[in-house]
């Protein structure tokens, strides 16, 4: 009987979930989760907390079967997945790299992706905009011109302990402003 399920595909799967279909969750489940856990393990280093995500994304799915208006499946679980993971980082103040964050997330939703990413980076380019003059020409020869801190004070003439002082600055700023898609 349960061959019969490995056939159908997700929008027929989805339908007799609708209707309360236990086989077809369970098929459902077996097909996504090891990919769900997979996407989500990468950012936060936590098997535990990988399994409670994905396994509260699906209890959530099956408790509002009736009330779901998804047309893609795949689609619906690895945005649901993504926001948990977003939502579990903040809650525990992770640091995370957006664009490397976001390579975990399938391809298929590139467009979601560059919206979030163009978000951010206009996000950080206002912070470094507001950073005090000295310490944003620091900030951008370390991270635009990839100059170390004894390359930027040899041109700057200051002390290596300086430029360290005022990269820990405009980090913490910026950290400050992008603290909602970051942390």
């Amino acid at each position: 009987m349960m061959k019969d399920y490995k056939h159908r595909s997700d929008e027929q799967l989805l339908a007799s979930i609708r209707e309360g279909d236990r086989l077809a969750f369970h098929e459902i489940y077996y097909r996504y989760w090891k990919k769900l856990y997979g996407s989500a393990y990468p950012l936060l280093n936590d098997s535990a907390l990988c399994e409670d995500l994905v396994q509260d994304l699906f209890i959530t799915l099956w408790v509002k079967r009736e009330k779901w208006q998804i047309e893609s499946l795949q689609a619906y679980l690895y945005t649901a997945l993504r926001n948990r993971v977003f939502k579990a980082l903040k809650k525990q103040k992770i640091q995370v790299d957006s664009s490397s964050a976001l390579q975990y997330f399938p391809s298929d939703y590139a467009a979601d992706r560059d919206v979030l990413l163009k978000e951010i980076n206009s996000l950080r380019d206002q912070g470094i905009r507001q950073l005090p003059e000295r310490c944003r020409l620091i900030y951008r020869m370390s991270r635009e011109e990839a100059l170390s801190t004894k390359e930027i004070a040899l041109k700057l003439n200051l002390a290596p302990k300086t430029v360290e002082n005022q990269m820990t600055i405009a980090l913490r700023r910026l950290r400050g402003t992008l603290h909602d898609f970051l942390v």
